[in-house]
């Protein structure tokens, strides 16, 4: 009996033994395929993920793609896409779960919703864990954006996508500013204007003394933009200087409110009337078609604009003619404020991993890496120059010839290699990678794609010389509501039609600001109590989620 046990423990032993050997032969984690918990490459075997993928028409074929084998060469993942068309995603989405004929990752085409619904069925994997130990590049960047963790962590603080991640501050606003006329002002003597006050001045300045200086006191044109029924920019200018960031909702302390039955947005109608009605804001404000509005933004004779300049006024002596508008202040408001913009980037790229991806650790990584510099240009901006070259012995990418910190402006000095093709975008899409995949947009990214482009740079810094970043401001952030709070949400559409409508009759004069109350009384009559208690959930979910990994 004495020998039998002996026997036995010097099994159990070998065994142990071996399995710490094995342990050992496939890394420190054990996992049986090579995998490296951190360094380049991911794995030391190549491996491949299936990746399921919707192509816009431009996208060329993956598989001669620079971008799979650089991949493929600097972590040792080989992803082999299954390209759907834009126009058959959904049908191919649907039969992909039904026929358990699903991928291993998705990194393209997933909406919050189908996030949502896949990951309740139990098809998509909770990543959270995943990151926390293998992705610190992932931790870091996401605690740097509280809104971007409460947007992507849900019950139970489980994650089931990475986003793309858009970092650079120009594009931390949701959009660009106002543009006004340094020459008028300079012509008439004028100052920028910092209030709702001064900005009338200075319009009704323009009107009436002959701002352009040719002698014709009547052609020239004080505001010229497009009505949106979201906030056109123009719009954003008078609300936040009333102390509102969006035309319809906003959060402030932790209450919901609807902006459209606020006295703030009455005043910012009253404001718009008087500036309709005395013609200082062009008078097809609601009517103005793209083609028109660029045929009277390129006379020349536009005060302020909502508009890039460059887009119709190409030479760079007549778009430098304008300057980002600084933000104004009110009776109302002294706080400087513009709307924000999360740094989540959902429909981008997202990575959503599912139930079959044998490899999961090494997918987080992968995107871990993609959130790098060198991995965010490799996804967005191709490859250096020299680095490749096609069947043809054509070479495309980007050459850098100084570093941000070498120039004068900030910014990197980049030469681009396009080939034939007209523009970068095109050529990523035709050549070198599918591009809408999880990545960084910081400036040493967006700097490459725009190195050719001395328009994007001069808006860039127009904006931020604007202050619109450091007064970012988040109205109602990217809340989630249940399929019943959607549900109960579109039965609203009367109002939200009746708040349009009763907008422009306000600013054109149509409707009587003597019948606001009545105004108010419709918004009750078509549910405002409910739909506001539907938002004011929705944001108490979303403020009760952790704001750090």
């Amino acid at each position: 009996m004495a020998k039998k046990w002996g026997t036995s423990i010097l099994l159990a032993l070998a065994l142990c033994l071996t399995a710490a050997f094995a342990l050992a032969q496939d890394g420190p984690e054990g996992l049986g395929y090579g995998f490296n918990p951190t360094g380049l490459p991911i794995v030391d075997e190549e491996i491949t993920i299936k990746v399921l993928y919707d192509r816009s028409a431009q996208h060329g074929d993956f598989d001669q793609y620079w971008f799979i084998d650089y991949v493929a060469e600097k972590t040792g993942i080989r992803l082999e896409f299954e390209q759907v068309e834009s126009a058959a995603w959904n049908e191919r989405l649907a039969v992909a779960f039904a026929s358990d004929s699903y991928p291993d990752v998705f990194m393209h085409g997933l909406t919050a919703q189908q996030i949502a619904k896949y990951a309740a069925e139990g098809y998509l994997v909770d990543l959270a864990p995943l990151i926390k130990e293998y992705a610190p590049e992932t931790v870091k960047l996401y605690n740097e954006y509280p809104e971007l963790v409460k947007e992507i962590v849900g019950e139970n603080d489980a994650i089931y996508f990475m986003p793309s991640i858009n970092a650079s501050p120009r594009d931390l606003v949701t959009q660009y500013p106002t543009f006004i006329n340094r020459q008028w002002l300079g012509n008439l003597g004028l100052e920028m204007p910092t209030t709702l006050d001064e900005l009338y001045a200075v319009l009704k300045a323009f009107k009436e003394q002959d701002a352009n200086g040719d002698g014709d006191p009547n052609n020239e044109i004080p505001v010229v933009t497009t009505y949106s029924a979201g906030t056109d920019r123009f719009s954003i200018l008078v609300l936040t200087a009333l102390g509102l960031v969006d035309k319809q909702h906003v959060v402030k302390d932790g209450v919901y409110t609807y902006v459209p039955s606020t006295d703030a947005y009455k005043a910012y109608l009253e404001y718009m009337n008087k500036l309709y009605s005395e013609q200082l804001l062009d008078n097809e404000y609601f009517t103005l078609t793209s083609e028109a509005l660029g045929a009277k933004i390129s006379t020349g004779n536009v005060g302020l604009m909502g508009n890039q300049p460059y887009t119709y006024l190409p030479l760079e002596e007549q778009y430098t003619q304008y300057q980002a508008i600084a933000l104004l202040k009110s009776d109302l408001n002294d706080v400087p404020m513009y709307p924000a913009q999360s740094a989540c980037k959902l429909a981008w790229g997202t990575m959503a991993m599912t139930d079959k991806c044998a490899y999961k650790e090494a997918v987080v990584r992968l995107i871990d890496w993609f959130y790098t510099i060198e991995g965010s240009r490799a996804v967005r901006a191709g490859c250096e120059y020299g680095t490749w070259t096609d069947e043809e012995g054509a070479q495309y990418g980007y050459e850098i010839l100084k570093q941000a910190d070498e120039t004068e402006d900030g910014h990197l000095l980049a030469k681009l290699h396009m080939g034939d093709y007209t523009s970068y975008w095109a050529c990523r899409l035709g050549e070198i990678g599918p591009t809408n995949l999880p990545f960084n947009s910081v400036d040493a990214v967006n700097d490459i794609i725009i190195a050719g482009d001395p328009t994007n740079l001069w808006l860039y810094d127009e904006v931020m010389a604007s202050g619109v970043v450091e007064a970012r401001t988040f109205g109602l952030p990217n809340v989630s509501f249940t399929d019943d709070e959607n549900t109960r949400l579109s039965m609203f559409l009367d109002l939200t039609n009746y708040v349009e409508a009763m907008e422009a009759k306000f600013i054109t004069g149509r409707e009587s600001f003597n019948n606001w109350d009545a105004y108010l009384a419709e918004l009750d009559k078509l549910g405002l109590a409910e739909m506001c208690g539907i938002y004011q959930a929705a944001y108490d979910r979303y403020a009760a989620r952790p704001d750090q990994l």
